[in-house]
């Protein structure tokens, strides 16, 4: 048995190996131990989340903390920036960046995150959705309407993004030396998608895959983040060289994804956080569940381990549960594999 970094063994399950342990896996920076990967960005592409207060993304969205989400920022609520897909020309304008240092913001961005790159496995993104920015722009309501009515319209829009996107990554994604691509696009609710599995294919799957040829031909392979039951698109996500998928809520079916696809997608997730965030679960059933978790889905698939509870700001209780799940994750992914 060799020794491996947190990132090598993470990269070992992507690559359809078996890890020395069990991953757990990290969206981002954690000052209690060394995670094994971490989602980076050019910050021209997130700057909204780095300012206080309310603030525009760079189409023009305005974002807002929710203290009650642990001052995560969304869209602010009823304010919208396109009310008629058909006008989305008049309104949609990309930023011009021929005249960006690009490796200077990668180096700050690197910097901002606090990772030791030999340690930690590195997923490149630059959106946070097709679909999702579709959603910011006019609300769900409009949103859904402009996909079902003005299908053409809508499909523009997204060539428009796709390119912007793709030249963003093209000018600046070997500057952050990642190890992964990361596709972003909830287009799920908990219990089933928003849009058919046709419209899917038709308005959100050819920029997918085009965002992750960008990955291919540099040999990175490709993360999937999407929440809800979605489970009806991994097919064609794997067209695109998807070899894992966060964060894989209960609501799919994953043991028989697992069974499906085997070591060629990681499942990473698989945790019922409604059970975590009963108000009298206790520590050791806390514990207790994440290792029955552990054990179902290490049985059939690759697996990585992934659960985060978001709360309300101040709210301590859900901060030790956070850290009893993490502790007992590491002890008990290290266990049993060993």
């Amino acid at each position: 048995m060799t020794h491996l970094t947190e990132k090598e063994n993470f990269m070992r399950l992507i690559n359809g190996k078996d890890p020395e342990w069990l991953p757990v896996f990290s969206f981002g920076y954690n000052a209690d131990r060394i995670v094994p990967t971490m989602k980076i960005g050019p910050e021209l592409l997130y700057d909204q989340y780095y300012h206080p207060g309310i603030w525009k993304d760079l189409w023009g969205v305005p974002y807002e903390s929710s203290a009650s989400a642990g001052n995560q920022k969304l869209p602010q609520p009823n304010v919208f920036i396109l009310e008629d897909i058909r006008r989305w020309r008049d309104v949609i304008k990309a930023p011009e960046i021929k005249d960006i240092d690009w490796e200077t913001m990668a180096r700050r961005d690197l910097e901002r995150a606090k990772i030791d790159q030999t340690q930690t496995a590195t997923l490149f993104k630059v959106h946070i959705g097709y679909f999702q920015t579709l959603m910011s722009f006019m609300g769900f309501s409009e949103g859904m309407c402009a996909m079902y009515e003005e299908p053409d319209e809508v499909k523009e829009l997204m060539q428009y993004l796709s390119d912007f996107y793709v030249s963003v990554a093209e000018a600046c994604i070997d500057y952050y030396h990642p190890d992964m691509l990361c596709i972003t696009d909830d287009v799920a609710t908990w219990a089933n998608p928003f849009i058919s599995i046709e419209m899917y294919r038709d308005m959100i799957k050819p920029y997918h895959k085009t965002l992750a040829e960008v990955g291919l031909k540099r040999g990175l392979p490709i993360e999937m983040h999407c929440c809800g039951r979605c489970e009806d698109m991994i097919d064609d996500w794997m067209e695109f060289g998807v070899k894992a998928w966060d964060p894989a809520q209960v609501s799919n079916d994953l043991t028989a994804v697992q069974k499906k696809y085997g070591k060629d997608l990681v499942v990473i997730g698989g945790v019922d956080v409604r059970e975590l965030l009963a108000p009298d679960i206790d520590e050791e059933q806390i514990r207790s569940f994440i290792r029955k978790t552990i054990d179902t889905y290490t049985q059939y698939g690759s697996y990585a381990f992934y659960c985060s509870l978001l709360a309300a700001v101040g709210d301590d209780v859900t901060a030790r549960k956070n850290r009893w799940i993490t502790d007992e994750a590491v002890k008990y992914g290290h266990s049993i594999f060993r």
